[in-house]
């Protein structure tokens, strides 16, 4: 395909939102879908069978919210990190960084998987009635928000790379070291509410202290630094055992 079309096509496909974009829209008709399944008999059935995954209405009301929680704040972080990320890299940064967050395919899909369990997430979480009997409650798609869950992420792999340039790169800016660090936290105070994996909140703890530790090195000010180490405190107080302290 050439000329004007071809040219449209390239930058449709190439773009670093597309996959992103088509996971939001595609998750409402699915989501949809299952709750329709769930009214035409899927609750019933997995009831027949001893086969819900929660005991009462309420609880999956929990399950599902607590979930859309976790979701939105991986892409949080997720679209936190790549727009500052490009749109430092292409003011001050370079170029080289740029290229190592855009060109990892598995960054997109990440996106894209995120974006998609956060909106089913969320229809599911709407659909519930806390009060309402088990029966009336949409069973399937309590049980495909559970699955997207534990399908989870390789976050380590994912990010060890970039999220290493990013800390050199973005520890000479105080307030961007700041959001990231309060990103950080947020995100580990979920994962811990929610019992999730100690390992991977010890990994975004570390990556926090290591990006406190090189922000305060290189700022040029005391107040700065003085702000920075405050928010990895305030953030991870469980962690560092200073909760409740002044």
């Amino acid at each position: 395909m050439t000329g004007l079309p071809g040219w449209i096509a390239h930058r449709l496909f190439a773009n670093y939102w597309l996959l992103a974009v088509c996971a939001v829209i595609a998750a409402v008709p699915v989501a949809l879908g299952i709750l329709w399944l769930d009214r035409e008999g899927g609750t019933a059935w997995l009831l027949a069978r001893d086969l819900a995954t929660v005991e009462t209405s309420d609880t999956a009301k929990d399950f599902v919210g607590v979930a859309a929680g976790i979701n939105a704040a991986f892409v949080t972080l997720y679209f936190s990190i790549t727009l500052i990320v490009l749109s430092l890299a292409a003011g001050n940064l370079g170029v080289r960084l740029i290229d190592r967050w855009v060109e990892r395919p598995l960054v997109r899909v990440s996106i894209a998987g995120l974006s998609f369990c956060l909106i089913v997430s969320l229809v599911a979480m709407l659909s519930i009635d806390a009060e309402a009997p088990l029966g009336d409650t949409p069973l399937l798609l309590v049980g495909t928000v559970l699955f997207l869950q534990a399908i989870g992420q390789d976050f380590r792999s994912l990010f060890a790379n970039p999220l290493s340039a990013f800390r050199q790169a973005a520890g000479q800016y105080p307030p961007v070291s700041i959001r990231m660090i309060d990103n950080y936290a947020r995100i580990a105070e979920r994962k811990e509410a929610d019992g999730g994996s100690g390992g991977l909140v010890d990994m975004l703890r570390q990556l926090a202290l290591d990006l406190s530790d090189h922000a305060v090195a290189v700022a040029q000010f005391e107040k700065d630094r003085h702000d920075i180490r405050e928010a990895f405190a305030k953030g991870f107080a469980k962690q560092t055992g200073t909760e409740g302290q002044e």
